[in-house]
């Protein structure tokens, strides 16, 4: 320990103090182990420095009793591992006036959002926006089922009055797991989503989901500009949600030939009754899990 250097022993605190932060706080916020091997690699730290801290990053996974499979990949396995459980998702759609968009979208993020937030179990929101169709689509996380369904008892009423002000309304409304959630860069607004709505036979969403895991996340993940690859099932209604996040729309549509091959391809494997694709801008989103860029 004599001949470590000034920044080596910062990070040996910096990692002595993650394992005691994780260990009390680990169900809702943890730490991806790459973030600490990438400290230890860092050209800035002298060798002596990485050893030590990769001795003390595997004391902190061992404390946790949990690791993270991949940068910013947060799978119902994962979360399994840390004592939370499958996550899960409600998905909702909106219809509105094209012409109240804006005035829509920051209603929502200054009323709406508040109330979601405040409810037990939260772990995220996104808000995306197709302005010039006036049509919106929700996505919030919860940390379990029960937390998913209390909360819209306790938000839905008020929503409804606060989204009627702009001539806006709920069309669609399911409550899903998050089967695949793998994020290839951090959440951020103003960025770019293809959403994929694929209804079909509900004994047939386990397949689905394997073939998302091969086929799509490989896919997306070698694509110029892909920030995430995420999908929701509704098990019970048999519905899917594929979400692909780029950083521009020419990004997204330079990725579509390719993509579209994929869907049927996984479409017709699942016995697909019909499939719908949406192209929206992430208007807000905000998730608790920390989801390091590579």
């Amino acid at each position: 320990m004599r001949n470590l250097s000034l920044q080596g022993y910062a990070i040996a605190l910096l990692v002595a103090a993650k394992v005691g932060v994780t260990m009390a706080v680990a169900d809702r916020y943890g730490w991806h182990r790459d973030e600490l091997y990438y400290l230890a690699s860092s050209r800035l730290a002298q060798p002596q420095d990485a050893r030590l801290t990769q001795a003390l990053i595997h004391t902190s996974v061992w404390c946790r009793r949990a690791t993270v499979v991949s940068p910013g990949r947060v799978s119902p396995e994962d979360r399994n591992l840390r004592g939370g459980g499958t996550m899960y998702g409600r998905v909702i759609r909106t219809k509105g006036d094209p012409s109240k968009a804006e005035e829509a979208i920051k209603n929502w993020t200054s009323q709406i959002l508040p109330l979601i937030k405040k409810q037990k179990g939260f772990l995220g929101a996104s808000l995306m926006a197709n302005r010039k169709a006036g049509e919106g689509m929700t996505v919030t996380y919860w940390e379990t089922e029960q937390a998913m369904k209390t909360a819209r008892e306790q938000v839905r009423p008020e929503a409804v009055k606060i989204l009627a002000t702009t001539g806006s309304g709920i069309v669609d409304d399911h409550e899903c797991e998050v089967a695949v959630q793998e994020r290839f860069q951090p959440p951020k607004a103003n960025v770019w989503v293809r959403v994929t709505t694929i209804e079909g036979d509900p004994t047939k969403i386990d397949e689905g989901i394997s073939r998302y895991k091969s086929s799509v996340v490989p896919f997306v993940k070698r694509q110029p500009g892909a920030r995430a690859a995420i999908l929701l099932v509704d098990r019970k209604g048999g519905v899917s949600f594929s979400g692909s996040i780029w950083d521009t729309e020419k990004d997204l549509q330079n990725s579509e030939a390719a993509a579209g091959s994929i869907r049927k391809e996984i479409a017709d494997k699942i016995a697909a009754k019909s499939t719908r694709v949406e192209v929206f801008e992430v208007a807000y989103t905000e998730i608790l899990t920390p989801t390091p860029a590579r």
